[in-house]
């Protein structure tokens, strides 16, 4: 039995800064609220398409740390298509 993996890293910020542990954080909820983990769907469905179609994915599994853990349990709860998800926050 072989197996193949596949990572896919989207840009969930959509070009926006990822935020800087180094920088002002008094200003982190205000960076937060600009990149919310739960509103990433659109992003998501371009990313299970191109798993689906290019790749012809049928096992597909998630890890997400610190806010991509945020995300993880997001998809996870939405999406029948992940099989796994493991999240560390």
């Amino acid at each position: 039995m072989s197996i193949f993996c596949r990572t896919i890293v989207p840009d969930f910020f959509v070009g926006q800064e990822p935020w800087d542990p180094s920088g002002d954080w008094s200003i982190f909820p205000e960076w937060l609220k600009t990149r919310n983990a739960r509103k990433i769907d659109r992003e998501i469905d371009a990313v299970l398409k191109y798993l689906k179609q290019q790749c012809h994915a049928q096992k597909i599994g998630l890890v997400g740390f610190c806010w991509g853990g945020i995300a993880v349990h997001h998809l996870m709860m939405k999406y029948s298509e992940f099989r796994a998800g493991v999240s560390v926050y």
